[in-house]
């Protein structure tokens, strides 16, 4: 329970607008469980999705509907850990995505 809400908290943070970028071109939005969730500044002519990292593996998640787009390295359970981390924040990264590129 207690995880849950730290989510929202970061949930809140990231409706405010509060993402910090990383290397100039990597907003990232939100950082739980080891996980970075973060979108490319370019990618504003493609739908709204949603990149997570973790050393070296990597995932993509397309945000409306949710759904996997891509991954490396994750095995099932951390992409259904994934899932639902992306569902349950879903609302915040679009909100972020869409201040970002102006939308």
């Amino acid at each position: 329970m207690r995880q849950d809400a730290r989510i929202w908290v970061d949930v809140e943070a990231a409706s405010r607008g509060a993402r910090r970028l990383v290397a100039g071109c990597m907003p990232e939005v939100l950082r739980i469980r080891g996980y970075r969730f973060f979108f490319f500044s370019r990618e504003g002519t493609e739908p709204h999705h949603i990149h997570v990292e973790q050393a070296e593996r990597y995932a993509k998640f397309w945000l409306t509907p949710v759904a996997l787009a891509d991954s490396r390295g994750f095995r099932g359970p951390e992409l259904r850990e994934l899932h639902y981390l992306v569902e349950a924040n879903r609302e915040a990264f679009i909100v972020s995505w869409d201040e970002h590129f102006g939308q």
